[in-house]
């Protein structure tokens, strides 16, 4: 995305609350690659618990969006 390259990945146990979608970013589409910070990028807040498998796409207008799975405690 923008001449640069984004691991984003899911991480901790799949079906907990704990689960959450993290990212590194990627001198090229092997490696080597770095996490900016320690923390997810998204996480269980509120009643929506265990966000994961998150996927890119654009819309019509060539506005970047992120799609991901979670529950409702």
């Amino acid at each position: 995305h923008n001449g640069k390259y984004y691991l984003i990945y899911s991480a901790n146990w799949w079906e907990s609350a704990s689960y959450g979608i993290g990212y590194a970013l990627c001198d090229t589409p092997s490696g080597p690659c770095r996490k900016p910070q320690d923390k997810p990028i998204i996480t269980s807040v509120g009643d929506t618990a265990g966000p994961g498998g998150a996927s890119f796409f654009t819309d019509q207008s060539n506005q970047l969006w992120m799609a991901y799975h979670a529950w409702i405690e």
